[in-house]
């Protein structure tokens, strides 16, 4: 169990929506997320721009397995923030990390628009490091 310096079991009331075509490890996921607290679905390509719409989550968590799956939601959620900024709505940023295994690094994340990118699987420290790092504003301390 992951814990703050002050011995407190971080809990997060963040709306997460996981995005990988394997739904094992999309499955994995979702229940780690759930497991700090978060309100967390999955959704596959096809089904992420209705999903975020429809959701407005407060983060994205992009599996880099599929380079593709990665670069094409990431590029329709940027386009579609500079589409509502153009026609006058309240900018809304999603921030998105990218996570895996994969040829991706770092830079090529940054490079396609992500907000970070975490190496490897998710885990609990480096899901909650995200979490706090980029929706501060959801975090309570359990314990």
């Amino acid at each position: 169990m992951l814990m703050s310096d002050a011995g407190c079991a971080p809990q997060f009331s963040a709306r997460v929506l996981v995005v990988d075509d394997r739904e094992i490890e999309g499955r994995r996921a979702t229940r780690l997320l759930r497991g700090l607290g978060c309100r967390c679905n999955l959704a596959a390509g096809a089904t992420t721009d209705q999903t975020v719409r429809s959701e407005l989550p407060d983060l994205l968590f992009v599996s880099t397995h599929s380079v593709a799956l990665a670069r094409s939601v990431t590029a329709r959620i940027r386009s579609r923030e500079r589409e509502d900024s153009a026609r006058g709505f309240e900018p809304r940023h999603v921030p998105i990390i990218g996570f895996g295994e994969s040829e991706c690094t770092p830079t090529w994340c940054l490079d396609a628009g992500m907000d970070d990118f975490l190496i490897g699987p998710l885990l609990a420290d480096s899901a909650a490091h995200a979490l706090r790092t980029w929706t501060p504003h959801t975090l309570a301390l359990v314990g």
